[in-house]
Parts: C-alpha cells; sequence; structure tokens
C-alpha cells in the first residue's frame, strides 16, 4: 500500500520521523532544532506548527510550501467548510508543483512544451498525490544528473 501524503501536523512529525529515521521524539526535537516541550506540545496540546515551522516541515519532506502552510490552516480552522476549503487549496498546490516539475522534466528532454503539457495535464490528473510524488523524485534525478554535466539543456533553469 502507497504511503499517505501527510495534511495533519502528526503525520507530519512521524513522515519525518519515519523518512529520517528518527526513533524518538527527542531525536526529532533535536534533528529539527527545537525542544522538545515543543514536539510535546504538537503531540499533545493539538498545537500546530508556526509558518516558519511549516516551511521547513516542507524543505525537510520536500513537498510544496504551500502545501504545508494550507494544511496548517484547515488544522487551525474551526468550521468544517473552512477545513475542506483549505485542505482543497493544499491539494491542488501539491497537484500542481508535481505538474510543473513533471512539465520542465519533460520539457528538458523534448523542448516542444505547449504540446506536452497538456498532454500531461490530462495524464496526471488520473493519479494519487503518491504516484505524483515518484514524479517528483524522478524530475530531482534528473535535475541532479544535468548539474554534472557542462551543458544544461536550454529548457532546464540553471
Amino acid at each position: 500500500m502507497a504511503k499517505k501524503t501527510p495534511t495533519t501536523t502528526q503525520e507530519y512529525l512521524d513522515a519525518i520521523k519515519a523518512r529520517y529515521d528518527l526513533p524518538t521524539d527527542y531525536r526529532l526535537a533535536k534533528f529539527m532544532g527545537m525542544s522538545t516541550q515543543a514536539i510535546s506540545h504538537y503531540r499533545h496540546k493539538g498545537t500546530t506548527f508556526s509558518d516558519e515551522v511549516a516551511l521547513k516541515v516542507a524543505e525537510l519532506l520536500e513537498l510544496p510550501e504551500g502545501k504545508v502552510l494550507a494544511d496548517m490552516q484547515a488544522e487551525r480552522a474551526r468550521s468544517e467548510r473552512v477545513k475542506a476549503a483549505w485542505r482543497e487549496i493544499a491539494r491542488k498546490l501539491s497537484q500542481a508543483a508535481a505538474f510543473a516539475g513533471t512539465v520542465i522534466l519533460t520539457y528538458s528532454f523534448t523542448g516542444v512544451a505547449s504540446h506536452n503539457a497538456m498532454l500531461l495535464k490530462g495524464f496526471l490528473a488520473q493519479f494519487p498525490a503518491e504516484k505524483v510524488n515518484i514524479m517528483r523524485t524522478l524530475r530531482r534525478w534528473v535535475a541532479a544528473l544535468f548539474s554534472r554535466v557542462d551543458h544544461l539543456p536550454a529548457a532546464l533553469p540553471a
């Protein structure tokens, strides 16, 4: 079964622990440069990440910053309608980031952005966020590969 993309403070903390093989919340706190009390507040008092911490979490998990920020707003929201609106924003931001990365990857190989962008938009719409994360990883690998050669394709930003 594919891993679910985190959407709550608890899930983000657990995702960081899993990704960086941190066995305890104590290790997590030290890794993130915060106090164990702060982690305890996230775990037991229902507090959410500040915007600055959300940006750091996004960086650590290689997720779109806007998605993590929107997820925190959804978690803070009091009404179900507002929560649903923020969750939808987070979902769309995640999909948009994945789509943009795939377009850059495709354009760097083909040089035909507009046609491929139209094809990719329909193609990516059928995948859940977990599958799109695989595509993001592939894009990063290709970008890293191109960074090791003297000449980058003109379409790939340096």
